[in-house]
């Protein structure tokens, strides 16, 4: 899917966060999301698109099928830079199940603004 990603096409890695309005997960990816670009220090090179699909915006609807993020399964969060891109649904088990949520974690977010950057030359602080 190379429209997912542009090489030499975007000016800055773009992360686009799919959610509701009152998701609260929604609203803690977005928090994990600003939290983790000042972190890095790349607030400025990152282009970042939160899209409220419960208000069904023309542009958010379009881009979800472009991404083949589901309507129905909140938050989805794509990350996308001049060589590759990634994207991450939450998954939700049932309750009582022995299947395991997959939650869109704090530190997968780091990993790909992370590997994102590199794609611009970008320098990232090391942790100390």
């Amino acid at each position: 899917m190379d429209w997912m990603y542009a090489p030499n096409g975007h000016e800055k890695i773009r992360v686009i966060e799919f959610g509701k309005k009152g998701c609260v997960a929604c609203e803690a990816v977005t928090k994990t999301i600003q939290a983790r670009l000042n972190k890095l220090g790349i607030e400025d090179q990152v282009e970042f698109i939160n899209y409220d699909l419960s208000q069904f915006p023309q542009e958010g609807l379009i881009m979800a099928a472009m991404h083949d993020i589901p309507l129905d399964t909140v938050p989805s969060v794509v990350i996308a830079g001049k060589e590759g891109f990634w994207k991450k649904t939450t998954s939700y088990a049932p309750v009582g199940s022995k299947e395991r949520s997959d939650l869109i974690r704090p530190q997968e977010i780091e990993e790909q603004l992370i590997a994102r950057a590199r794609e611009y030359g970008l320098k990232i602080p090391t942790s100390e």
